[in-house]
């Protein structure tokens, strides 16, 4: 340990991304203009992440640059919560108490920070924020790594903080942006307003399955289409003051066809996520560069992002501190290897006569312990024989009692969902159950899906049964009593081989309390 380097701070911050056996790593600084600037990527065999971090020391000299590493997807929660009404450097301590039951490992130790949420995105009257919570074992395991190769760790972040610094860049004032990005296992979906995290998501779609054959590649766009909709849905409701300027995807690499799907799936505006336009780049001009220019991978991305942190800094956004500063493994040395040699000889020296004092010691130490042991049997008799008061008995019956209802409570907030009706739900039932001759020109739905008018044109009214029949079959449609119909002739002078007639359907679901009489149909 005496013989580490010190880290010295610097405006260089390198991110390092641990991948299985690869690690990723990326390396930003600040312009003159205060532009970002993205000096080189660096990728290597890892097994180890002190092996993948002394390959990289020896092909960047990391001595002056910012070190920050990324926790994996296991190795930590996000969970959204609301901010405590305390002060802001005691939220932390807050936080311990409210979600000590949301994780299932103990808080006293873990590490956690909390980032606040933009609050004039909603109308709530709470300010929402999210809490990032981590063991301390798997930061310990990332400071010894550091260690041996004689750095430190400046920060620690996570991938979705990652990419928010990324969908930043790309924001319109006053406006949110989404980033979509496509790894080897799955997606990532981020929307920020005003620098900040609103809202994330992971898609389970790999990027084998978007690069793959034409009719896989169908299918996984539309399982992502479906999961964006979700949750732009999701957004819209939450955050109903602030607009999306649209969808940034990160097309990736034999797949850059994936943003036609997209834009004919999604109903928002889709671009195209380039580095180019939003840092310099000081690649090599090579294929590898070239590759990262136009399609950068989820990790490289991840790094990339991460190494941003200063640019967060300068413009006084929020950032993670997941660093133990008080911590005796993350402090960065002080001394240099002579003075640690020159003190390990004196503590050496100071050990042996220590050591000689200690021996003729050891014999008073050995009967006063045997002394206190028998003081400490005494004591423990006596608390035996002692009569437990009957309020100790109540008082845990009531905690109990009290646990119960809790749980009781708890059950049934869980059993009451608030009905949420989502178009696209609506939408998606309609086409599976789409019909020859037969089309929807017309959906509204009130009062959150109960009052549904259906609208459309046919060419047979004997059409019309069958297809409501069909309907049935859709959750979404089940159970549901069209009180009106209302069917009338488009023939006009020009109409050829027959008019279309138009049709419109008005009804409400059952109510809970309504039941059939025995015997009778509905």
């Amino acid at each position: 340990m005496w013989f580490r380097r010190r880290v010295e701070g610097g405006v260089q911050w390198v991110a390092v991304v641990q991948s299985d056996t690869v690690l990723h790593a990326a390396q930003i600084s600040l312009g003159p203009d205060r532009r970002p600037r993205l000096g080189w990527v660096w990728q290597g065999p890892s097994p180890e992440l002190s092996e993948g971090l002394r390959s990289l020391n020896r092909v960047h000299r990391l001595k002056g640059a910012k070190l920050t590493g990324q926790l994996g997807r296991s190795q930590y929660r996000l969970i959204s919560t609301e901010v405590p009404d305390v002060p802001r450097e005691e939220w932390c301590d807050a936080m311990r108490w409210r979600l000590k039951d949301q994780v299932d490992f103990p808080l006293d130790d873990a590490f956690l920070d909390v980032l606040a949420v933009p609050q004039d995105t909603q109308l709530r009257q709470t300010h929402p924020a999210m809490a990032v919570v981590a063991q301390r074992v798997d930061f310990n395991r990332m400071v010894l790594a550091a260690d041996d190769v004689g750095l430190t760790w400046s920060a620690v972040d996570i991938p979705e903080t990652a990419l928010c610094n990324l969908s930043a860049l790309a924001e319109t004032p006053e406006q949110a942006h989404a980033l979509l990005v496509f790894g080897d296992a799955h997606g990532m979906l981020v929307i920020t307003y005003k620098g900040e995290l609103l809202m994330t998501r992971n898609i389970e779609v790999a990027v084998s399955a978007v690069t793959g054959s034409q009719e896989a590649r169908g299918a996984a766009l539309g399982r992502a289409a479906l999961e964006v909709l979700r949750t732009l849905d999701t957004f819209e409701r939450m955050h109903s003051q602030v607009t999306l300027s649209g969808l940034s995807v990160v097309p990736p690499e034999g797949g850059e066809d994936v943003l036609e799907v997209l834009a004919d799936l999604v109903y928002v505006p889709v671009k195209s996520f380039e580095l180019s336009a939003w840092m310099d780049l000081a690649l090599p001009d090579d294929p590898v560069g070239a590759r990262m220019a136009r399609t950068p991978s989820l990790d490289e991305l991840c790094a990339i992002g991460a190494a941003l942190r200063g640019c967060r800094q300068a413009q006084g956004l929020q950032n993670l501190s997941l660093v133990d500063e008080a911590s005796a493994l993350a402090a960065p040395p002080t001394w240099s290897a002579l003075w640690g040699l020159r003190t390990s000889a004196a503590v050496g020296g100071v050990a042996c006569a220590a050591a000689l004092l200690m021996a003729m010691l050891s014999a008073a130490d050995d009967r006063q312990a045997e002394s206190l042991e028998a003081e400490v049997v005494a004591l423990r008799q006596q608390v035996g024989q002692q009569v437990v008061p009957p309020e100790f008995t109540q008082l845990a019956d009531l905690r109990a009692q009290e646990e119960r209802q809790r749980h009781l409570r708890d059950a049934l907030a869980s059993s009451i969902l608030p009905q949420s009706t989502l178009y696209s739900d609506y939408l998606v039932a309609l086409a599976r159950q789409s019909l020859p001759g037969l089309w929807i020109t017309g959906l509204s739905l009130r009062g959150q899906g109960a009052d549904l008018e259906l609208s459309g044109r046919m060419m047979d009214p004997e059409q019309l049964p069958p297809y409501l029949g069909r309907l049935q079959q859709e959750a979404q449609f089940k159970g549901r009593r069209f009180a009106q119909v209302e069917m009338h002739s488009l023939q006009t002078p020009e109409s050829v081989g027959g008019s279309p007639i138009a049709f419109t359907l008005r009804g409400q679901l059952p109510k809970a309390d309504e039941h059939q009489p025995r015997g009778s149909r509905p």
